[in-house]
This record gives structure tokens, sequence and C-alpha cells, in this order.
């Protein structure tokens, strides 16, 4: 395994155990010498990784859009990186490069790098394996929700066997070398609604309560401060259908600014 690209949350979170983590998997791939790939920003869990791995003398690969690079979040000390035009070719690049990713806790960004990944596998468009470092219990409520996806038949488990998840680093590496779709749909347009790029109501028709595990998880990540309780707000979730639609005639988009420009998503 040359190559691991790390997806994580731009915040640095609510416990100082998320640093530490990002920090002990930053030395752990430099002491391997395995190539870290991530986003190229300087900002949250992902500068912390970053700097562990150089610190580490391990080699960064930062993929980082043009927009990002231009309000100057993109990581100062990275010499190998890569500027794109848009987010989509980010997360393409990011993974052509990859061997393997692993997720550290992050939000709504996060997850759909996560899930986009996750969907290609499920697909057959890769066979790269995927992991879910998880810090203190923070994606104990993602995995029960994808156990219920199971148990609902949304998602089938040699699916969800393609997703690892584990507590301990050691465990995490040893693991690595050896529905989805509609979760990956939603976490990409919950993305885009998150970054300006549309202002667009989102809605989960929460049918026998369906969604309430994933609903749960993004009250736990706002808890974490991996998501803003204002970025919570934006997805509408009812097990009323009549309610859900009133929900979304009635939303109306808050007034924040635009990180980057439809044209470069």
């Amino acid at each position: 395994m040359r190559r691991v690209c790390v997806f994580s949350g731009s915040s640095p979170g609510a416990d100082i155990a998320y640093r530490a983590a990002a920090t002990d998997l930053g030395h752990t791939l430099a002491e391997r010498g395995i190539e870290l790939v991530y986003g190229g920003a300087h900002v949250g869990l992902m500068g912390t990784i970053a700097d562990a791995t150089l610190e580490g003398g391990g080699h960064v690969i930062g993929v980082i859009p043009q927009s990002l690079v231009d309000r100057e979040i993109a990581h100062p000390a990275i010499s190998d990186l890569r500027i794109v035009d848009s987010m989509h070719e980010r997360k393409a690049i990011m993974a052509e490069l990859a061997d393997a990713f692993v997720a550290l806790p992050g939000g709504v960004g996060t997850l759909g790098e996560l899930f986009e990944v996750y969907t290609w596998n499920q697909l057959g468009l890769h066979a790269k394996p995927l992991g879910l470092f998880n810090v203190r219990g923070y994606y104990d409520g993602l995995a029960r929700f994808l156990d219920h996806a199971v148990a609902e038949r949304f998602v089938t488990q040699e699916n969800r066997a393609m997703l690892l998840v584990h507590e301990e680093l050691a465990d995490a590496f040893v693991a690595l070398p050896g529905g989805v779709g509609t979760l990956e749909e939603l976490f990409e347009v919950y993305t885009w609604n998150q970054l300006g790029l549309h202002a667009k109501p989102l809605g989960l028709s929460n049918v026998r309560g369906y969604y309430d595990g994933l609903a749960r998880f993004l009250d736990h990540a706002v808890e974490e401060r991996f998501v803003t309780p204002h970025h919570r707000g934006m997805l509408l979730v009812s097990e009323d259908l009549d309610e859900l639609i009133d929900g979304l005639d009635g939303w109306q988009a808050p007034r924040q600014p635009k990180w980057i420009d439809r044209a470069q998503s």
C-alpha cells in the first residue's frame, strides 16, 4: 500500500482526542512510508494530519480547487499541492491516487467523500479498502444506521462489509489491506447546500423511522462541532409526508457566503 487518502473535518472538533488521533495517523503513515493524499487545506483535522505526516518525514499530496486556494485555505508547507478546477475533479484525483481510504471524524463534506468512494466500491469501479477511524465512537451512530439499512434490505451484507470500522489505529491498519448510492447522492447535494452552491431545500422521508439513526448521528456531529447547527437545519427529516412537503415548500435559505461558485464544483 503506497498511498492512503484520508477524509477529515475542516473543523478540529469538540474534543482534543480528535486532533490527537489525526496526529497519530499522520505519524503512522510517515513511519510506514505510506504517502498521505488529502484535500490540501491547513484548517481543522485536515491541517493536523498533514502537519503530523510532514513532521514525521512523510510525503503529503494535497488536492485542492483553485477557489479554496484563492481563499487562503491551502496548506503553505506542502510542496506537492495539486490545484484543480472543481470539487468533482478534486475527489476524482484523490481517489485515483489512493490505494486505500480512511475517514477521520468530520462533517457533511467528509461524509460526501466517504459515500462517493463507498458507492464506487459497491459498483465495482474500484476495489480499494475503505475504513472509518472511529475516534471516541464518533461513527457508532453511522455504523448502526448502516446495519439498520442492511436489516431493511437497502444495503446488502456484502456491501456493508466493504466499510471497516475501528476505534484503534493499529486494528484499522491490520484490516485495511485485506442503499450506499442514495446516501452518496444525499450528501453531495447537502454539501453543495452547505457551500452555498445552491439554496434548495433537502428532506428525508423518514418512513418507519428509517433515517432515525442517521439523524441522531448528524445531531452528534453538531455536538462534536463537525457540523454547525445552521448546516444541520438545512436537512429536514419527517415521517409525515405532508409535513415534509410543507416544510420544503416553506423553507427559506439562510443567508451565508459562498465558499465557491457552482462552476467550480
